[in-house]
C-alpha cells in the first residue's frame, strides 16, 4: 500500500454545530477498533435502559423512547465525539455545545455513516454464507443405514 493520500473518504460529512456561537467541522467514519468501542458502548446503554429484555424496544413509549435517546447522548457522546472529530475541532465538553437538534442530526449522521449500509450489507453476507454452507452440509436423507449382514 502506498504511503501517499489521494483520496479523501466519501463517508467524510460536514457537520456544523455550536451552541453560543455555530462551527463546522469533518465527521469521520469509525476505524473498525473505534467502531468496536463505540457499537459496545451503545449496545450496553440500550441493554440498560431495557433492563437486558431487548423484547421491550419494540414496546418502548414515546416517552421511554427520548429517556433512551438521552440515555445513549449522556452515556456516550464525549467518547463517540472524540472519535469521529478531530480532537482539535470540538471542545472540551461536546455536550455543552451541541443542542438537541444537532444531537440528533448527529446520531442520524453517525448511524447512516457506520452502521446502516454495513449492517444491512452484512446481514446479505451472511446470508450468503449460511445459504452456501447449507448447499455443502450432506443431506441427512440421502446418506442410507448399511444393513447388519453378519
Amino acid at each position: 500500500m502506498s504511503g501517499t493520500k489521494t483520496n479523501t473518504n466519501p463517508k467524510v460529512k460536514k457537520f456544523t454545530f455550536g451552541v453560543s456561537s455555530i462551527w463546522t467541522v469533518n465527521m469521520y467514519p469509525l476505524s473498525m477498533a473505534d467502531y468496536n468501542d463505540v457499537f459496545d458502548a451503545l449496545i450496553t446503554t440500550v441493554s440498560a435502559s431495557c433492563k437486558g429484555d431487548w423484547a421491550k424496544l419494540d414496546k418502548l413509549s414515546e416517552t421511554e423512547m427520548i429517556l433512551l435517546a438521552k440515555n445513549l447522548a449522556s452515556d456516550n457522546l464525549d467518547t463517540i465525539a472524540k472519535k469521529v472529530f478531530r480532537k482539535q475541532d470540538i471542545p472540551k465538553d461536546p455536550a455543552n455545545e451541541i443542542d438537541a437538534d444537532q444531537f440528533v442530526e448527529f446520531t442520524d449522521n453517525l448511524w447512516r455513516q457506520n452502521f446502516e449500509t454495513s449492517l444491512k450489507n452484512g446481514q446479505s453476507l451472511f446470508k450468503k454464507i449460511k445459504d452456501t454452507l447449507a448447499l455443502k452440509r450432506p443431506s441427512t436423507s440421502s446418506s442410507q443405514d448399511t444393513p447388519d449382514i453378519a
